[in-house]
C-alpha cells in the first residue's frame, strides 16, 4: 500500500480514544498553560474560535492560485503543467478550496500545514498532493537546525518516513522552535478558557439551580482532621465548573452556609465573556462584524465593507501570500532555474511563478473613495494633490465624485450641438434623436482611467451582491441533493428533478434578474453623464433581454459543470461500495470547490458583460456614433492588440465570431463563442469601452 493511500487510510479525525481528555483537574482547579497540546488546541476549535478561523479559512480558500510567466517584462498567466498537479490535483484528490481551507484552518490552530506531495520514482516531479494532520507529523532535525526529513504517524501507529521532496511546509515563524510553527490558537490560551469557562459557569448554574458559593461555618470544637476530611468532601462534591450554583446539601451538627456573593448579573459574566470574544477574535485579527456580531452602529454597508477591507489587506491576502511563497520555494525546488521564488521584479523574460488573485480592492479603488470623502466636486489635480501626486496638464478642470468632467459655462460663450440618428439597436421613438454637447477638449488619460475605476467600482459592489445570490442558490441545491441522496434518489432521478440543468438556470436567472437590472440602471446612468448628457438611463426591452439570455446561457453551463461534478461524486462513491453518509461527503466537497472559483469567475465575467452593455446602450441613447475600447493597466497582448484596432462604429463589433487574436509570443485564441462588441475580452477582464468625442 503507497504512503498515499495510507494516509487517505488514516484520513479519519482523531477520535476521543486518540486525543484524550482537553480538560485535566486536580483538586476542582483547572491547569492553564499558554503552550497548549495538540489535543487541547483539537478541543478548543469551537465557539468563537471556530467563527474566526472559518471565516479566515472559508474567504482565503476562495482566492484562485495560479502560475504566471515573465513575458516583455509583464507577468502573464500561464499554466505550468508540472504544478498543475499542485495547484489542482488529480482525479479523486481534494480540491485546492478544500487544501487552502484545510491549509489554512491547520495554521491558525497549530501555526503550520503539510502537503504531502506524491513525486515519480526517477524524475522526482510532483503528481498528486494530499494535505496531512500537522500533529501527527514529526520534523528530523540535525544539530545545525537542518531539515532532513520528516515522519508521519498514521491513525494505526505506523511511522511512515519521508523525504524533504514529498512535504511542502508552510509554517508561522516560531522563535521557540524554527523547525515549527506556532499559531494564533496556541497563544490564545487564556482567552479561550475564559470565553469557555463563563459559557459552562453560567450554563451549570442555570442547570444546578441555587445560588453561588459562600461561607461554610463549622463549629469551633471541630479538631484538625474533621476539618480536612469535611474540606475534601466538600470540594469534590461542590467545586469545579460543573457543580457551578449547585445547592450544597449538609449533614454534620453545627455546620452552617452563608451566601456572601450575588447573582450572575453582579458577577458581571457577560461583560467578562464579551471581553473574552473581543481578544479572541483580536488574537486572529478578525472583527466582530465579520461574524456577524454588531455594535452600537449596527451593520451598515459601509462600516461592514470596510472591516471586509481591512481583514482581507491585513489576515487573508498575507496568509495566502505566505503560503504562495511556500510554493514558489517547492517549485523551485522541484523545477529548478525555471521559477524565480524571491525577486519577482526582477524576474527574467521566460521565468515561473506561483501567484495568485488578491481579495484586496485595488489601492486606486481605495483610495479613490478616500478622495471622493473630500468633497462632491474638484479638479483632477485638487484629487492628486490629496493623494501626494504632482499635478497633470490638463488636470485643472472640475471632476464630480464619479470622475467625470464638468463644463463650466462662460457667459456668451456658443455651445456646439449636433443631431444625430441612431443606427443600432432598438430605442424607444422618444430616444431616437438627442443633443449632444461636444466639449473642445479631449479626453485626458486621468479622465479616461477615473471613468475606468467608476465604473469598476460599481460593478464590484453589484458582483457581491450578484455572489450572494448565487452562493444561496448553491447552498439550497446542495440541501436538495443531500435530501434526495437520504432518500434514496437515483442519479438519473436527481437529474430529472433537482439537479435538471435547464430548470435550475432558469431559477437562478429569475433570483438574479434584479440585481443585473440595477446593474445596468446605475452604469447606464454613468456612462450618459461621462458622454456629456444630463438625462437618465433608459432601461430597453432589448437591453433586458440581452442580460437575460447571457445570464440564462452561463448559468445553464454552471449547472452543467456542477451536475458533472456531482455525478462524477455519486459515480466513485457507489463504485467504492461507500455508505450515503460517504457519498454525501463527496458531494459536500464538490460543492465546495463549485463555490470557489468558478463561482467568483462566473459572477465577475457576467457583472463585466452588464456593465459594459449598459455603457454601450447609454452611448445609443446619446447618439453617440463611435466607440473605443479602453485598458486598464497590465492588460493582456489579446486586449492590447483590440485597442490599437483603434475607433469603431457604435453598432460594429471588435471581433467576429470565429476571428483570432494572437499575443506577443504567438499563441493564437479563438473567439468561437461570440462576436465581441464591448468587454470582457475574457474572465476577469478589467477594460472598458469609452464614447468617442466628435468636432
Amino acid at each position: 500500500m503507497s504512503f498515499l493511500q495510507q494516509a487517505a487510510k488514516s484520513f479519519n479525525a482523531p477520535n476521543a480514544k486518540d486525543l484524550g481528555p482537553a480538560i485535566h483537574q486536580v483538586g476542582g482547579k483547572r491547569k492553564r498553560s499558554l503552550n497548549k497540546t495538540p489535543e487541547q488546541l483539537m478541543n478548543d476549535y469551537q465557539g468563537y474560535v471556530y467563527k474566526a478561523i472559518d471565516y479566515i479559512s472559508t474567504n482565503g480558500a476562495r482566492v484562485p492560485l495560479y502560475t504566471e510567466q515573465k513575458v516583455n517584462g509583464s507577468w502573464v498567466r500561464k499554466n505550468h503543467k508540472g504544478m498543475q498537479p499542485i495547484l489542482q490535483g488529480t482525479k479523486g484528490s481534494p480540491s485546492l478550496t478544500w487544501m487552502l481551507q484545510g491549509s489554512i484552518t491547520y495554521r491558525k490552530m497549530f501555526g503550520e500545514c503539510f502537503w504531502y506531495v506524491n513525486v515519480l520514482e526517477n524524475s522526482r516531479k510532483p503528481y498528486d498532493r494530499l494535505l496531512l494532520y500537522p500533529q501527527r507529523m514529526k520534523v528530523i532535525a540535525d544539530t545545525n537546525g537542518m531539515v532532513l526529513g520528516y515522519e508521519y504517524s498514521t491513525a494505526q501507529g505506523q511511522q511512515i518516513p519521508l523525504s524533504t521532496d514529498e512535504v511542502i511546509h508552510a509554517k508561522y515563524f516560531n522563535p521557540a522552535n524554527h523547525q515549527r510553527g506556532i499559531g494564533p490558537l496556541q497563544k490564545a490560551g487564556l482567552y479561550v478558557d475564559a470565553e469557555r469557562n463563563t459559557v459552562e459557569y453560567v450554563a451549570n448554574f442555570i442547570d444546578n439551580n441555587a445560588t453561588p458559593s459562600g461561607i461554610i461555618v463549622l463549629p469551633s470544637t471541630t479538631g484538625a482532621t474533621q476539618f480536612d476530611a469535611f474540606e475534601l468532601q466538600w470540594r469534590e462534591k461542590y467545586g469545579g465548573l460543573n457543580n457551578a450554583g449547585k445547592t450544597a446539601i449538609l449533614q454534620a451538627d453545627g455546620v452552617d452556609f452563608k451566601q456572601i456573593s450575588s447573582n450572575l448579573k453582579d458577577m458581571q459574566l457577560t461583560e467578562l465573556k464579551d471581553m473574552s470574544i473581543t481578544d479572541i477574535l483580536a488574537m486572529f485579527g478578525v472583527s466582530k462584524h465579520m461574524i456577524g456580531i454588531s455594535d452600537e452602529g449596527g451593520l451598515g454597508r459601509n462600516s461592514a465593507e470596510a472591516h471586509e477591507y481591512i481583514t482581507n489587506k491585513h489576515v487573508i491576502d498575507p496568509e495566502i501570500h505566505d503560503i504562495v511563497d511556500t510554493l514558489n520555494d517547492a517549485a523551485e525546488a522541484y523545477f529548478g532555474d525555471e521559477f524565480e521564488s524571491v525577486d519577482h521584479d526582477g524576474a527574467a523574460d521566460g521565468k515561473w511563478r506561483v501567484w495568485y488573485e488578491s481579495p484586496v480592492t485595488e489601492d486606486k479603488d481605495y483610495m479613490l473613495n478616500l478622495v471622493r470623502e473630500g468633497g462632491d466636486v474638484m479638479t483632477l489635480n485638487e484629487r492628486r494633490a490629496k493623494l501626494g501626486l504632482s499635478p497633470v496638464d490638463g488636470g485643472d478642470v472640475l471632476v464630480d465624485s464619479n470622475g467625470n468632467t464638468l463644463t463650466v459655462k462662460k457667459k456668451g460663450a456658443a455651445k456646439a450641438t449636433i443631431r444625430i440618428k441612431v443606427k443600432s439597436k432598438a430605442l424607444p421613438a422618444s430616444l431616437k434623436t438627442a443633443e449632444v454637447t461636444i466639449k473642445d477638449t479631449d479626453y485626458t488619460g486621468e479622465q479616461k482611467e477615473a471613468y475606468r475605476l467608476s465604473i469598476q467600482g460599481k460593478q464590484t459592489a453589484y458582483e457581491r451582491r450578484y455572489k450572494t445570490v448565487v452562493r444561496s442558490f448553491i447552498d439550497k441545491q446542495l440541501d436538495q441533493v443531500l435530501d434526495d441522496l437520504g432518500a434514496k434518489k437515483s442519479l438519473k432521478s436527481m437529474m430529472d428533478g433537482n439537479l435538471n440543468a435547464s430548470k435550475q438556470a432558469k431559477e437562478l436567472t429569475d433570483l438574479s434578474i434584479g440585481v443585473f437590472i440595477d446593474l445596468l440602471q446605475e452604469q447606464g446612468d454613468l456612462a450618459i453623464k461621462f458622454a456629456g448628457g444630463t438625462e437618465k438611463f433608459v432601461i430597453t426591452q432589448d437591453a433586458k433581454n440581452y442580460v437575460r439570455d447571457s445570464l440564462e446561457r452561463a448559468h445553464l453551463a454552471y449547472n452543467e459543470d456542477i451536475i458533472a461534478s456531482i455525478g462524477r461524486a455519486v459515480s466513485e462513491g457507489l463504485a467504492e461500495n461507500e455508505s450515503l453518509q460517504q457519498i454525501g461527503k463527496r458531494v459536500t466537497q464538490q460543492y465546495d470547490g463549485i463555490k470557489g472559483y468558478k463561482m467568483n469567475r462566473l459572477v465577475r465575467t457576467e457583472t463585466l458583460k452588464s456593465s459594459n452593455e449598459a455603457t454601450l446602450y447609454g452611448y445609443q441613447q446619446l447618439g453617440i456614433t463611435e466607440k473605443e475600447w479602453f485598458n486598464n493597466p497590465g492588460a493582456c497582448d489579446y486586449c492590447k492588440s483590440v485597442e490599437d484596432m483603434g475607433n469603431t462604429g457604435i453598432a460594429d463589433v471588435f471581433i467576429e465570431k470565429g476571428e483570432s487574436l494572437t499575443d506577443a509570443e504567438g499563441n493564437e485564441r479563438v473567439f468561437d463563442y461570440e462576436s465581441i462588441e464591448h468587454p470582457p475580452l475574457h474572465p476577469n477582464c478589467r477594460c472598458v469601452l469609452l464614447p468617442v468625442r466628435l468636432g
